[in-house]
């Protein structure tokens, strides 16, 4: 009988009346995360040169994350501070957040950079370290720009440069030192 009144009377907020409200929000946001996943796991691989399972533990976390902070939320709204309480609060900090700047030196940027590349660049970092006491953001991208581009050139497969050998038996230059 209470149900059947909250549901026929239009003057009184909230309740089951909104219930399809919240039900159609939810599928979108969960559309509109499901439709963001293959795009975010094709630029953690492209720009980060993340592999596919670095990539979804990457958004796992994520999806996890978004999913269990709104409980969060909810708690603290309805048990601790209310919900106007709440909003009003996060309002503020997402304002005061998007006026602060951090500041990183261009030799910070440049070790961040240096140290996120994957293992199979480890010989690229012995070429830029060698005989430097300090790293500027514009030779690691150099590097990793002309390294990107020769692979994609067909230049080599290794990603270290040119690597050339010889037979020291076969070659007359070096058979006097070979004997």
């Amino acid at each position: 009988m209470m149900l059947k009144e909250a549901l026929l009377n239009p003057t009184q907020k909230g309740g089951f009346r909104t219930l399809p409200f919240i039900i159609v929000n939810e599928a979108f946001e969960k559309v509109a995360s499901f439709g963001l996943m293959p795009n975010m796991i094709i630029y953690l691989m492209s720009e980060y040169h993340l592999d596919m399972a670095t990539g979804s533990n990457v958004l796992f976390l994520w999806s996890a994350a978004t999913n269990f902070l709104p409980v969060l939320g909810a708690f603290l709204a309805d048990s601790l501070l209310g919900r106007f309480k709440l909003i009003g609060f996060g309002s503020i900090v997402s304002l005061l957040l998007l006026n602060v700047e951090v500041k990183i030196d261009e030799e910070d940027l440049a070790i961040i950079l240096f140290s996120s590349l994957p293992s199979a660049y480890e010989t690229l970092r012995t070429t830029l370290l060698f005989g430097k006491d300090m790293l500027t953001v514009d030779e690691v991208t150099t590097t990793l720009l002309e390294t990107d581009s020769l692979k994609d050139s067909g230049g080599g497969s290794h990603p270290d440069g040119l690597v050339a050998r010889a037979d020291p038996k076969s070659d007359s230059r070096c058979n006097k030192n070979w004997q």
